[in-house]
Parts: C-alpha cells; sequence; structure tokens
C-alpha cells in the first residue's frame, strides 16, 4: 500500500514536471496579424505625372490598401494635396497642405518582398486617425519598411476620405484631382459589391423616394438595430402621456441579470432608480441590452407586453408581414421547446426604411441622441461613446443604429441630413448582414455618399484613358508622326 502511494505520489511530480516543461515550449497565443501580399502600384496623376504606389493586400489578392504616404507625395501641389505624419501607433492627416517629408518619397517595395506569396505581416484595425485635428475611425495598416513607419487605407476610403475621383484600370492606378469622387452603382451592382451584405437599401427618407436597393424585399434578422422600433414604440408611450422622459425607471431583477451577462453594456442593480433619458441615451449610443429591457419593463409592465406593442406598431405604420419582433433589444431569444428554436427579430430593408420614415416624421429629436459621440450619464454614474464610425467619418451623418449578432451579421441603418434649395432633406441608408464591422461602414458610407449625390442630381463621371507624359505614343501613319512633329514644335515655342 505504501508503495501504491509513493508510485502515484511520483507520477503526479513527474506529470507537473512535463506539464511545466511543455508550458515553457508551446507557443504564446498572440493576435494574429494580417498576412499582407505586397506590390508596387504605378499611379498616374491628372494624366500628366507619373508615380509609385506601395500597396499591401491583406489576405486576399485585389483587397488594395495604399501608402498614404505615397500618395501625399504623389497629390503635391495638386487640388488634393495633404501631408501626412505616421508613428508606430497614430496617423494625422493635414489636408490643404503639401507632403512635407523630404526626399522624392519614400522609395518601392523590393522585388523580394513583392515576389513573395505574404511580404508583409500588418494588423489591420482601427488605428487612431486624426484629420485637421478631428478623430476620425477608418480600418488601416500602420508598419514599418526600411526604418520608415506608413500608414495604408483602402483605395474606396482613400476616395471617401479625399473625395476624389481616383481608380483602377489595367493595373495602373489613376487619380483626376479636379474631380469629385462620384458613386456609379450601376457598376458596383454589376460587380455584386453588395452581395457581400445580405441586403441594402438607400433613399431619400423625406420623399419616399429609394435611390438603389438590393434584396431589399427580403426578411432578414436586424439586431440592434431593433431599437429603432423600441425607441417609437417609446416615444408614442411619451405622446400620449404615458410616460415621461422625466420618469425615475426602477431596475428589475431581469434587468439587472442581463447586464451581468456576455452581451452587457452598462452595469445595472435591481431596485436602483436610473432616469429614463439615461437608458435612452444608453440604449441608442452604447446599445445597452439591458437598458432597452428596462424601459420596456417600464412602458408596458413587461417585455413580453411590450412586443406585443411593437409587432402592433409595425402593423399600424405599414411594415410588411416579415416585419416580426420578439424582444426589445435584438438578441436571440431561444424557445421554450424541447427541441429550442433560437429566434431573432427580423423584417426587410424596404420595412426599416418605412420605420426611419415614420421616426423622423415624428420624432426627429432622435438625431440629436444617435449623433452624439459620448454621453455622460449621471444616473448610471457613467459616460458612454458612440461606436458608429460614420458620425465620426461624414460631416452629414446624424445615426442611427449598428447591430451585430451571430446570424443578423454586422448591421447599420445610418442617415445624412443634407439642404436641397433650401429644404432639408433626410438620406437614409440601411445594410444587413455585412461579413464584418469593415464593410459595414466602408459599404453603409458608400450607400450614404451615393444618396446624397442621387438627390443632388449628380452623375458619376466617365473614366477617359488618362496618359502619362513620360510615355511617347508613337504614330502608326506618316501623317500621324507629322502632326505629332508639328505639335511638338509649336509646344517648344
Amino acid at each position: 500500500m505504501m508503495i501504491l502511494k509513493k508510485l502515484s505520489k511520483n507520477a503526479i511530480c513527474l506529470t507537473l514536471i512535463l506539464v511545466m516543461a511543455l508550458w515553457t515550449v508551446l507557443p504564446v497565443k498572440v493576435k494574429a496579424a494580417d498576412k499582407c501580399m505586397a506590390e508596387n502600384l504605378s499611379l498616374i496623376v491628372n494624366g500628366s505625372d507619373r508615380f509609385n504606389v506601395k500597396a499591401v493586400n491583406p489576405s486576399y489578392d485585389n483587397n488594395t490598401y495604399l501608402s498614404l504616404r505615397d500618395m501625399a507625395y504623389a497629390f503635391r501641389g495638386t487640388e488634393k494635396n495633404f501631408d501626412v505624419k505616421v508613428s508606430s501607433s497614430e496617423i494625422s492627416i493635414t489636408t490643404g497642405a503639401d507632403y512635407a517629408s523630404s526626399g522624392t518619397g519614400d522609395g518601392s517595395f523590393d522585388q523580394a518582398t513583392t515576389d513573395a506569396v505574404y511580404g508583409l505581416s500588418y494588423t489591420l484595425k482601427v488605428n487612431d486617425i486624426k484629420i485637421d485635428g478631428q478623430q476620425v475611425k477608418y480600418y488601416s495598416l500602420i508598419g514599418s519598411y526600411n526604418g520608415v513607419n506608413d500608414a495604408y487605407i483602402s483605395t474606396t476610403d482613400f476616395a471617401l476620405i479625399f473625395d476624389v475621383d481616383i481608380w483602377l484600370r489595367d493595373g495602373n492606378l489613376y487619380a483626376d484631382t479636379t474631380k469629385e469622387y462620384m458613386i456609379d452603382i450601376e457598376k458596383l451592382d454589376e460587380s455584386e459589391y453588395f452581395a457581400v451584405a445580405s441586403g441594402v437599401l438607400v433613399g431619400d427618407a423625406t420623399t419616399g423616394e429609394i435611390y438603389y436597393e438590393y434584396e431589399g424585399d427580403q426578411s432578414l434578422a436586424i439586431a440592434s438595430t431593433t431599437k429603432l422600433m423600441t425607441y417609437l414604440v417609446l416615444m408614442d408611450e411619451v405622446a400620449k402621456g404615458h410616460v415621461s422622459m422625466k420618469d425615475g425607471v426602477v431596475i428589475s431583477s431581469k434587468a439587472q441579470w442581463l447586464s451581468g451577462t456576455n452581451d452587457a453594456v452598462v452595469r445595472l442593480t435591481a431596485g436602483s432608480v436610473v432616469s429614463m433619458e439615461d437608458l435612452l441615451y444608453a440604449m441608442l449610443v452604447a446599445s445597452s441590452n439591458e437598458c432597452s429591457l428596462a424601459i420596456a419593463e417600464h412602458v408596458a409592465g413587461s417585455e413580453d407586453a411590450f412586443v406585443e406593442m411593437m409587432n402592433a406598431t409595425a402593423k399600424t405604420i405599414g411594415l410588411s408581414e416579415n416585419a416580426k419582433f420578439y424582444n426589445c433589444n435584438g438578441l436571440p431569444v431561444y424557445s421554450d421547446d424541447i427541441i429550442t428554436a433560437k429566434n431573432q427579430n427580423h423584417m426587410t430593408c424596404q420595412d426599416m426604411f418605412i420605420l426611419c420614415r415614420n421616426i423622423i416624421g415624428k420624432y426627429p429629436q432622435l438625431f440629436d441622441i444617435t449623433s452624439s459621440k459620448k454621453r455622460a450619464l449621471s444616473t448610471l454614474g457613467i459616460e458612454v461613446t458612440n461606436k458608429n464610425a460614420l458620425i465620426y467619418n461624414m460631416p452629414q451623418c446624424v445615426g442611427l443604429k449598428t447591430g451585430t449578432t451571430n446570424k443578423a451579421g454586422a448591421c447599420l441603418v445610418s442617415a445624412a441630413k443634407l439642404d436641397i434649395e433650401g429644404k432639408e432633406h433626410v438620406i437614409v441608408a440601411v445594410e444587413f448582414g455585412a461579413e464584418n464591422a469593415i464593410y459595414r461602414y466602408t459599404a453603409s458610407q458608400v450607400l450614404l455618399t451615393y444618396g446624397i449625390q442621387a438627390a443632388n442630381g449628380l452623375e458619376p463621371v466617365l473614366h477617359e484613358n488618362m496618359t502619362a507624359k513620360d510615355e511617347i505614343q508613337i504614330p502608326t501613319t506618316a501623317e500621324g508622326l507629322c502632326y505629332m512633329i508639328v505639335n511638338a514644335a509649336r509646344n517648344r515655342e
């Protein structure tokens, strides 16, 4: 018996030694960087000068991100000139100023780097970017090559940021700094640009005109964009005098429990009293599910009763039969069955457009909430931050609501105010089911930009072939050669 105990003890010690040994040799898990293919692009600016621009393609071919340093150097002296400074974690852009770095640009990728399958590894994320001192939120890569820090952003985001006409053709990059960036929605549709999302739509909420939609009549999960309907039901009850924005809301045990889950944003304590206004800002700015629940319980007595009000309102305002709500916040709801169903609120893009039109027409004060970048909530003792990137990136953007679940994907309902002949119009873009936040924000900004252009009657530009002046096109006929010689002589005069 003593021998067995001794062996057992020795076995335990041996096991511990083996575990410690393995611990020292196993790799430490770190956040994976994007494997990038490097390339050198030829940029022709205004049909005149040719420049080299370093570009990286994170993970996929043609997923092109451009060097900001190289673009700044190429744009010197043009209508879209800008200076850029890049540290290991920050990007600072000053528009209307020539690139201040010494030398003639920052060189090109060497042959070994461009020949490699994955020549570089950068992490694609929302780095700290300031444009003329204002914080913006674009996905970018920051890295160092040959000892120089550089930043890379997508070609689409570059065009949107600097409002410059830029395009790729036959392996060359072209830019016309005299023209604004115009969205060719038909070309995007032909290339199935929006097919990565489940459905999109953009239109003028003031007039009801829809400018473009893709799968606009398909029933789709809507995640936290649900909270726009929660807002409408709440405001209808406020308008009826049944509740007030000055109400103190007693937090339930159910709301406290939800605030302790993985989907929580704000910590709530059962029995505490929170102002309705603070709950509303937490719901719409920070997308708090627990605060949405607290609002629903206060308005209707229970979430189930509030959901009945949501579905009744959906019929009243003319949403289709595809619109159905299971809860007040957009989280998945599990049915009470042996084989449990996982239900999620759903509607079409067309339904969401109708819902937004209804809200904007009745309660436009929504914009004051959803355009807030930060908000101090005194009765909760916290400050919340708006994560909707478009309110940072587009001056006209006034919200509206993000949403994400596994089934719904990355969703965004956005809005922009603009003045057309002295009358205020609101453009609304709906995007459901993007595969990630990068696509959600880029596609939504493209949609919203196109909506603004369409409302103003602007048309996309046709790109002419632009030839760099260092390329000489030799005529194929004697007559053409004579004309070239005569023109060259005239130009020298």
